[in-house]
C-alpha cells in the first residue's frame, strides 16, 4: 500500500485537519418545527448523534491544546 504522507504529521498541520474537522462537525441547518404563525425554526447541528457531542468537545480541546503549542 502507498501513502502519500509519513506517518509523522507535524503540530501545524494537524491543526490545520482538526480545524477542518471542528467546520464539518460546527455545521448547522435550520429546523422548522409547528405550523403556521406559530412555526419556530431552531439551528440543529447536522450531525447530532449519540457520541457526537463527546466529539464535539474532543476537537475544540484538542484545538486549544495544539494552538499553544504550535
Amino acid at each position: 500500500m502507498i501513502f502519500d504522507k509519513p506517518d509523522y504529521v507535524s503540530p501545524a498541520e494537524f491543526l490545520e485537519s482538526l480545524r477542518l474537522l471542528e467546520h464539518v462537525m460546527f455545521n448547522t441547518k435550520e429546523v422548522k418545527s409547528g405550523r403556521g404563525k406559530h412555526t419556530k425554526v431552531s439551528m440543529l447541528y447536522k450531525y447530532r448523534k449519540k457520541g457526537d457531542d463527546q466529539i464535539r468537545d474532543r476537537i475544540t480541546n484538542s484545538i486549544k491544546y495544539y494552538e499553544r503549542h504550535v
